[in-house]
């Protein structure tokens, strides 16, 4: 970050910073929102751009490009799904756009992958 931004140091400004991703602070997903308590998280998340909402309560993966949303749940518990136990990993590419790429936990064979920009739309 840029001086003055009270994040570091460097020749970056906080204008520089083009990406929302908010990673499981709340565990739920947006189809839980009127069965929990996650109303008060996703009042802020609709109030700023999102990139990618990643969420985990459910044990299954899946991806939602319609509420930029990506459910990573297959790391420990009994699955819900047919899908295998996995992980992501997401990259922020040289173009500014960013790769998320899932992969099965034992043989590292991607079960998923896409890419999107600034803004959660396709890339």
């Amino acid at each position: 970050m840029g001086s003055g931004s009270g994040m570091g140091s460097g020749t970056s400004t906080v204008t520089d910073l083009r990406f929302g991703i908010v990673g499981d602070t709340r565990h739920e997903g947006t189809n839980a929102v009127s069965q929990t308590s996650c109303g008060a998280s996703q009042t802020i998340i609709d109030a700023h751009p999102l990139t990618l909402l990643i969420v985990g309560h459910t044990h299954t993966y899946s991806h939602y490009s319609s509420t930029k949303e990506v459910v990573v749940g297959i790391g420990g518990a009994p699955l819900t799904s047919g899908t295998d136990y996995g992980y992501a990993v997401v990259v922020r590419n040289a173009d500014g756009t960013i790769t998320v790429t899932v992969y099965n936990y034992s043989s590292h064979a991607v079960i998923d992958t896409f890419k999107i920009s600034a803004t959660g739309a396709a890339a």
